[in-house]
């Protein structure tokens, strides 16, 4: 918060530098009726993912503690392997999510994920999708960010893998939630 405060008291000297000088006031005895000084203060929620990004780079905004308020981790097995999804609060809105799965079936060489969440404060859902070919590996871990609105936020995997040899396993839909803040 100091960090933000600062960082918009220097912005603001820098901008006021800039500006021409007033036209001389007439000086009188009296006293002003008020002075009243306000610090700037960045709205990082209100930032389009590259400028949120951009600002947690240049120490104008903060990330909220990794792994800060969220539902623990959830591990799914199935015939094929297992399936994980959890979901992290940044702060100002924005939630991370980490995700993937492990194969004990063969080696995977195509995936299609879809990850669904929902916003039970604000009701607003929407997913993202992870679809990839041509990188065959057992396994398969991958993060993703963005934002999402200051609430309640419940998360799921869903998707299908290919195996090498032809086979097609279904992800076993694990969930997770988090107050984002």
């Amino acid at each position: 918060m100091l960090r933000n405060v600062l960082a918009g008291l220097a912005m603001f000297g820098a901008f006021a530098a800039m500006l021409p000088t007033p036209p001389a006031v007439a000086e009188t005895d009296r006293e002003p009726d008020a002075t009243v000084r306000a610090a700037m203060l960045l709205d990082c929620a209100g930032l389009n993912d590259d400028a949120f990004d951009y600002a947690v780079d240049k120490g104008y905004c903060e990330k909220a503690a990794e792994g800060g308020d969220s539902a623990p981790q959830d591990v799914r097995w199935g015939v094929c392997g297992y399936s994980h999804i959890s979901i992290y609060n940044e702060g100002y809105g924005r939630a991370r999510w980490e995700y993937g799965y492990g194969s004990i079936a063969g080696v995977v060489i195509s995936h299609e994920l879809t990850i669904r969440w929902t916003n039970a404060d604000t009701e607003v859902s929407d997913s993202f999708w992870d679809n990839t070919k041509g990188i065959p590996s057992p396994a398969y871990h991958s993060e993703y960010s963005r934002s999402v609105g200051r609430g309640e936020v419940v998360t799921s995997l869903w998707g299908t893998t290919t195996l090498h040899w032809g086979g097609t396993c279904q992800v076993e839909v694990p969930t997770a939630y988090a107050k984002i803040t």
